[in-house]
This record gives structure tokens, sequence and C-alpha cells, in this order.
């Protein structure tokens, strides 16, 4: 839920009168009741009301909001995925966003293999699973904030002879890769999320600038697809923009 600089909930003028339209009526409603029901109730009543309401409105307003980004062919596919987490960054869901487009990646890149889906709030212990993907005998974990535990977990996957990714945001490369070294010299790979999805991009359309159009369009098509299969939060999901939209 965003706020602007005074804290208060930065929302357009029409869900406000929407939100006034719905507190006039259950006001109506209740006032109809008075005769029964002390004054001091129907004013409880209906602010109760209206509190659930708002919460619901508030609720089905973000899940309409999409995160939206603009696809530029002249710049590199790097750049373009490095504004989709820049955009998710600002919505604070860079996180989830960037854990979605490399298992959309992976979909895409290994269509025959079913790369698992898991909410993001849902930890690998609770999966049973070594990683966030697993794919043949490599570990793939994506995160934005590598900490300690995570560093461990990779450890613990090399010595259960698995092969390890670690993908971070390239703003955070520099000192994960540092300390995948410093822990396990050449045992991690460590790559950006911005080079191993654009990257990928790149190579399925044999860097071809109309392919990869239509490659970018199938990303995040998968994205969403998977977005939505099992995430209540729908303001996770990427809006198409109007470049993409005839791609086929």
């Amino acid at each position: 839920m965003t706020t602007d600089s005074a804290g208060n909930l930065d929302l357009p003028p029409q869900f406000w009168e929407q939100l006034r339209q719905e507190y006039t009526k259950l006001r109506q409603g209740a006032e109809e009741r008075a005769e029964e029901v002390p004054p001091l109730s129907v004013r409880a009543e209906a602010l109760a009301a209206l509190q659930r309401v708002l919460v619901d409105r508030i609720r089905e307003w973000h899940n309409r909001q999409r995160l939206s980004f603009v696809f530029d062919p002249s710049k590199s596919t790097w750049q373009i995925v490095r504004e989709i987490l820049d955009r998710a960054r600002e919505a604070d869901k860079e996180g989830p966003v960037g854990q979605y487009l490399v298992g959309a990646k992976l979909q895409l890149l290994y269509p025959d293999v079913v790369v698992e889906n898991f909410s993001y709030s849902t930890s690998d212990p609770q999966r049973g699973r070594s990683g966030d993907f697993l794919v043949g005998d490599t570990v793939f974990h994506v995160t934005v904030s590598p900490m300690a535990n995570l560093f461990e977990k990779c450890q613990e996957n090399l010595a259960d002879q698995r092969r390890v990714y670690l993908i971070v945001p390239d703003r955070v490369l520099v000192g994960t890769r540092q300390n995948a070294e410093a822990l396990e010299p050449g045992g991690i790979f460590v790559k950006s999320i911005e080079a191993f999805v654009g990257g990928n991009v790149d190579e399925l359309s044999t860097f071809s600038r109309d392919n990869i159009i239509r490659q970018f369009r199938l990303l995040v098509t998968m994205y969403n697809q998977r977005v939505d299969a099992v995430e209540t939060d729908k303001s996770m999901l990427i809006e198409v923009p109007p470049t993409l939209a005839s791609a086929t």
C-alpha cells in the first residue's frame, strides 16, 4: 500500500468518490433502522461496515495495478530487464519479480522440463527443496539481498554434489561475487538477473531484432502466467506495453 509524502494513502480521486458513495448507501441503510437501534449503535454499525468496504476496495484497487515499463527495442535486453526490476523495486516487489523472471526464463529455455512454481512467500524448507529452482543437478537461488544463511545453503548444495547458481540484481553483483569466492572459490556461479534473463532473450531470438521483440513478449506472458497461478497479489503482474502487445 503506497502513501504520499504526508503519509496519506496515494489513491486516485475516483477511488475516494466511489468510497464516499458506498458510505452514503451504508449510512442511509443504517438510518432507516434508526427507530429500532440506538443512534450510537447505528453510527458504529455504519463505521464498521465502512471499514470493511475500505479494506476490500483498497485490496481490489491494488490488485488491479500492474507493473509497467517501456519496451524500447533500441535498448539492450540487459537494460530492459533492469528497468523492470527498477519499477518493481519502487513498488517494493523486486524480490518476487526477480524470482518470477528467472523462473519464466528457465521455463521458456526448457519447455519440456517442469520448472516448479511456488508462491514467493513459501520458503525452501516448506517446499522441501534445496533452492528456488532445480533443473537437472543445478540449484538456482534468486535473491535481491544475499545474506549469510543463503551462502550457507549454497555450501550445503555443493556438499550434496549440486551445481549452484546465485542470481542477484546487478547493483549487488560485485559484492555477492566477492563473498561467494571467499567462501567457495570457483564453486558458485554468480550472475546478475539482468544478464541471466536478458542474455537468454538474445540467445533464443538468435540475436535478431524482430525475434527479440517476440521473445520478450513470450517472457512477459510466461512471467504473468506463473505469477497468476500462485499469487493472490496480482499487482506483481506486468502490463504488456503497446510495443510488445502486437508481437506474435
